[in-house]
């Protein structure tokens, strides 16, 4: 053997083949405890099975860690997009109202700090549409205290804008103007005459006859209408009854003289519901026509003042209106007996 101290530094090792495998061989002594060598150990492997093993655990390490990867990219994508969806929806959402869309509300799909936003959200756009409600009543109470100013200098036409703006919302909608469009009808009509503020007093309520002078400046009033109004940007799209109210289907009216379809539908509905109340109403100076007379009247003028047929319709629109009228009147006094 040799000596100690060179056997525990450089141990002796074997190889050979025994079945197709190579084998390895480390040789080292075997002592008790006492330090007594009593013979040597010898411990070999295939080196084949060595090689093959190591494989194995590569591959499985390799398998393991693509599997971890994957789970890892399918969480976190699945996390990401619980987070990133209620966030992108509040993003469109706000866009939407900063738009003018009021009408928007988010329905929370989390029970954490997305499910808190959604919820403040929502109470946000609720207090918007609640001011703008607030907003809108108020610019409404202000047109009729304008309407209502001008029927206390002219008392022959009073109660005049209340009733045509009534009925021309009615005619509207049974036309099928769309909803969106009626709120706009309704300002216009009841800002019909506004333009007449701008007529002197002294022919507005002058008690005789016009005279060709006078009627120059009361044909100034849509004018003097779309000049008051035309600065305020949430009634530019009601101007269209007070600036065109008075144009005719033939194309003979005023300011502008424009004709057939170049006329606003509504102001050509205006005009023939604004007719009908001029006509079936008393004045200080006549007594209203009846029904059949205004009728009559308006229905002389199809395709001369007015489009042949939205008068043909509001005839029946009328007509229609008039039986509900007296059946109501009717069941009324049924009830009453």
């Amino acid at each position: 053997f040799r000596d100690e101290e060179s056997y525990r530094s450089n141990p002796p090792r074997r190889e050979f083949d025994f079945e197709n495998l190579s084998y390895r061989e480390l040789l080292s002594s075997w002592e008790i405890r006492s330090g007594t060598k009593v013979g040597m150990l010898g411990v070999a492997l295939a080196q084949n099975s060595l090689i093959t093993a190591t494989l194995a655990t590569r591959l499985g390490i390799i398998a393991l860690v693509s599997l971890t990867t994957f789970l890892i990219i399918i969480i976190g994508t699945r996390l990401a997009k619980a987070i990133t969806v209620p966030i992108i929806e509040l993003v469109g959402a706000s866009k939407e109202v900063a738009e003018g869309n009021l009408n928007i509300h988010i329905d929370p799909k989390t029970d954490d700090e997305i499910r808190l936003l959604s919820e403040n959200f929502n109470f946000m756009v609720t207090s918007l549409e609640k001011s703008q409600k607030d907003l809108m009543l108020a610019y409404d109470s202000t047109l009729a205290g304008w309407s209502t100013a001008l029927e206390l200098k002219d008392k022959e036409t009073e109660g005049h804008t209340q009733r045509v703006t009534a009925l021309t919302v009615e005619f509207a909608r049974a036309y099928g103007i769309p909803e969106e469009e009626i709120i706009h009808i309704r300002r216009g009509a009841i800002l019909h005459d506004i333009g007449k503020m701008g007529v002197p007093d002294s022919i507005l309520l002058k008690p005789g006859k016009l005279t060709e002078e006078d009627w120059v400046i009361v044909k100034r009033h849509p004018e003097n209408a779309y000049n008051m109004l035309k600065d305020i940007e949430y009634l530019i799209p009601a101007l269209d009854i007070p600036y065109c109210h008075h144009e005719r289907w033939d194309g003979k009216g005023y300011p502008r003289g424009i004709k057939g379809e170049e006329i606003p539908i509504a102001a050509r509905l205006f005009s023939i519901v604004d007719a009908w109340d001029a006509l079936s109403s008393n004045r200080p100076y006549r007594k209203g026509l009846s029904p059949i007379t205004t009728r009559q009247t308006i229905t002389a003028d199809k395709g001369t003042r007015y489009q042949p047929e939205l008068v043909d319709f509001f005839m029946e629109f009328i007509r229609e209106k008039i039986k509900s009228k007296k059946k109501e009147m009717s069941d009324a006094e049924l009830v009453q007996g």
